[in-house]
């Protein structure tokens, strides 16, 4: 918990929307069945982790009944590393976004993150049109090689240039089914062939949080 910046576990909670007890509880090790997936996914968004790793190294240390589950998750995290934020994520009314990349040696800097993508990167957010999920000067650390699942936020760019942030919903064999992060949005189904790249969205980075390093 302290390794991703927060010094208590009210602090967590406010910023994860996870009620203190159930944090405590989680912590200690207590009850008979582990955390739900909801929970342990906005921990994990909170905590600049994968849901994933996270829920799997819940799994693992649960069923063995080791002690690096009760002393909390910041003690089994993997080596963390600064990846660069290499562009800005313009949000549109229409539901899609503008990605610019900035110009070598330009930047807001670096994420701090626990990620196991070698490729990882980071995204700052403009706009309104993602919130309450998202909000305007939030950070992204994006996941390229990283396989997204149905529930995961993605960063989707297409073959016309156009871009969305959004919750995968589904994946058939030709097609793929998003749906709007706000809930602003009908949900959209695109032909794969139509899509150039699906990056997942590991974690959302509020703007001042101790993982931010300013590009020297």
């Amino acid at each position: 918990m302290r390794a991703a910046g927060f010094e208590t576990q009210s602090a967590l909670s406010r910023k994860s929307g996870v009620p203190q007890p159930t944090i405590n509880r989680i912590l200690k090790g207590l009850g008979k069945k582990g955390p739900e997936t909801e929970t342990i996914k906005k921990l994990a968004a909170a905590c600049n982790v994968s849901a994933s790793w996270l829920i799997d190294e819940t799994s693992e240390s649960r069923q063995a009944g080791s002690d690096a589950y009760n002393a909390g998750p910041e003690q089994n995290l993997p080596k963390g590393k600064y990846v660069a934020i290499v562009g800005i994520g313009q949000g549109g009314a229409d539901g899609y976004i503008s990605i610019n990349d900035y110009l070598p040696g330009d930047g807001d800097g670096y994420i701090y993150t626990y990620s196991r993508d070698p490729g990882a990167y980071g995204l700052r957010v403009r706009g309104d049109s993602m919130r309450p999920r998202i909000k305007s000067g939030e950070f992204l650390v994006v996941e390229p090689t990283s396989e997204a699942q149905p529930g995961d936020d993605v960063v989707v760019k297409l073959n016309n240039d156009k871009a969305l942030v959004k919750e995968m919903l589904w994946v058939r064999e030709d097609e793929i089914s998003l749906g709007s992060i706000n809930n602003g949005i009908p949900p959209i189904t695109i032909q794969l062939a139509d899509i150039r790249s699906i990056h997942r969205v590991a974690a959302i980075v509020p703007r001042g949080s101790a993982l931010l390093k300013a590009r020297e």
